[in-house]
């Protein structure tokens, strides 16, 4: 029977790197993928001196396994770019915050890339989660995408209770509003 490892792994991070299976743990794009090599890239965010630097690091650790979901060059995902945007799908997502959730050690809601839908807000809010605060910044600044992921999610939640016809009479009344003006 084909027994795909890799992508089991990316859907199963946690059972994945477990001993038990320690021996089909192969590399991927030339990284070692056990959770100890994963774990290093933490390891360095944490080991920089300024905030504003561990910031840049998360961002550009961010930007590159965004750009390993979508198979995208780095230097095309901007900062406000809306992931969805780019192309992001609901496994794409889930893939992503598995990748997130073994290289950073966090816990991370499936919802995480919906909550949070650009690289700049995703930063500030894993920023927040890391204990990353840049330098001059307050806390209050640093809440600020996770407030506005929270009304991100909050609406979403909203729209998934409406009845298709309840969807439609809104859209409908937005774009007639879109219209006359």
């Amino acid at each position: 029977m084909k027994f795909d490892f890799r992508q089991w792994a990316q859907f199963y991070p946690k059972t994945a790197h477990s001993p038990r299976f320690a021996s089909l743990i192969v590399k991927e794009d030339g990284i070692d993928t056990t959770r100890g090599q994963r774990a290093e890239i933490r390891g360095r965010i944490d080991a920089l001196a300024s905030g504003l630097e561990r910031r840049r690091a998360l961002e550009s650790h961010l930007r590159e396994q965004i750009s390993r979901v979508l198979r995208l060059a780095p230097s095309r995902i901007e900062p406000e770019t809306a992931l969805g945007a780019l192309g992001f799908d609901s496994l794409m997502a889930l893939e992503l915050r598995n990748r997130l959730e073994v290289s950073l050690e966090l816990i991370l809601p499936a919802t995480l890339i919906w909550a949070y839908p650009s690289l700049s807000l995703l930063t500030s809010h894993l920023a927040g989660k890391l204990g990353i605060l840049s330098e001059g910044g307050t806390s209050e600044q640093q809440s600020a995408g996770d407030e506005e992921g929270e009304k991100h999610n909050s609406l979403v939640a909203k729209v998934g209770q409406l009845s298709e016809d309840q969807a439609e009479a809104l859209l409908t009344e937005k774009l007639m509003s879109l219209r006359a003006h």
